[in-house]
């Protein structure tokens, strides 16, 4: 019977912790960092040793120990690392706010864990797209100050892995995560380089420079390192007049793909300076953006920013000559393709839920306009609320 009873509790441990103990590693400073011993207090609490007990060993390390490879990796105290059963290092978790609850800081950890476990075992490390998979993935957790998924303190071998599946980089991961030599992962390195090109007046040798990247396999490269390739084209040929039309469309093209990168900046400000601002909240409208008579029109950006935060918010056009407003028929705030609000009558106001706050994309006008005007978009958020009448 007690021999039946101990195989039963193994095989509840074994199922439980299936990956092994992970391991979870607060770097803090006892002596300097309110905020420290406060994070070490919560991390040595009743509640996380029950949230973690089954799954991660917990170590409280004082910074003043000398020797902690981590110290390479952060500045910003106290930090979390956690580390899988092989003691590779999957998130870091920087600067930890004093106030961070048990409940708070291992829901963070855990979902991670279970991203990478799920990776693991629906399609593991055994061909270039579960390397790929699984160090993408993770990337984003680890990025930071001297910080990098493929470097050894982290899942160096498993991107050792992936450069042997996948010597010729057919699949373009590796690509993915040397994107930019200089470190960035944004292509300013190849922005860089094609701006010598045209300051050197090579625009034969920077087209070719510009091809050859563009002949890579681009499936797993990220939006911005998309919108690099096509600024690094930019780079080369904006100061020449004859493709002028060229570089607008290719600009519109970076800042679609999307406008808060920051080489969707970059694209916006461009068509500011090239005369051919986007229809955006940030600069409003200009001549021929609303048409004489009937109109519908789409805000395409500035729309996230502008209804960034959850609460009531009045649409008003504003010429810049001071004549009356185009006539509104209706304004309709959409996420994507779906519509999320619509007024349909002044004044336009707008109650912005939490769940849409900073994260719809798009404005669309309708209405009557009797003249060619321009002006701006004012979204204002209404802070304060009305007084009550003194009985």
């Amino acid at each position: 019977m007690l021999r039946r009873f101990i195989a039963l509790t193994l095989m509840l441990v074994v199922s439980a912790t299936s990956f092994g103990a992970c391991k979870i590693r607060l770097i803090y400073g006892e002596k300097w960092s309110r905020s420290g011993r406060d994070i070490k207090k919560t991390m040595s609490s009743q509640e996380f040793k029950r949230l973690t007990s089954s799954k991660y060993l917990v170590e409280l390390v004082d910074q003043e120990t000398p020797g902690i490879p981590e110290r390479n990796y952060t500045f910003k105290f106290p930090a979390i690392f956690v580390f899988d059963e092989q003691n590779r290092c999957f998130l870091v978790i920087d600067n930890v706010p004093y106030n961070a609850s048990a409940k708070w800081i291992y829901g963070q950890i855990e979902k991670v864990n279970k991203r990478r476990e799920e990776i693991l075992k629906k399609i593991g490390t055994d061909t270039p797209e579960g390397c790929g998979q699984l160090l993408s993935a993770l990337e984003k957790f680890v990025a930071g100050y001297r910080r990098s998924i493929t470097g050894d303190f982290f899942y160096g071998d498993v991107y050792a892995k992936l450069k042997k599946l996948d010597p010729e980089d057919s699949t373009g991961w590796q690509w993915h995560f040397e994107f930019d030599k200089s470190g960035s992962k944004d292509g300013l390195l190849f922005v860089e380089k094609a701006n010598e090109y045209r300051e050197k007046k090579l625009f034969a040798e920077g087209d070719a420079y510009i091809e050859k990247l563009h002949r890579k396999p681009r499936k797993h490269l990220t939006m911005e390192q998309q919108q690099a390739l096509l600024m690094a084209k930019f780079a080369l040929h904006r100061e020449n007049a004859a493709k002028k039309d060229e570089m607008i469309n290719l600009l519109e093209k970076v800042s679609d793909i999307k406008e808060d990168t920051l080489w969707g900046t970059a694209a916006l400000g461009w068509l500011k300076i090239f005369g051919k601002p986007a229809l955006s909240t940030y600069w409003g409208w200009k001549r021929g953006d609303i048409p004489t008579g009937k109109f519908d029109v789409t805000v395409k950006f500035g729309v996230d920013y502008a209804f960034r935060r959850p609460g009531e918010y009045t649409v008003e056009l504003i010429p810049d000559d001071g004549t009356p407003p185009p006539q509104i028929e209706s304004i309709t705030l959409k996420y994507k393709d779906e519509e999320i609000y619509t007024a349909k009558k002044p004044p336009f106001e707008f109650k912005i839920d939490k769940a849409y706050a900073n994260r719809l994309t798009h404005m669309q006008i309708k209405g009557v306009s009797q003249r060619d005007t321009s002006g701006y978009f004012r979204i204002h958020r209404n802070v304060l609320r009305p007084r009550k009448e003194a009985k």
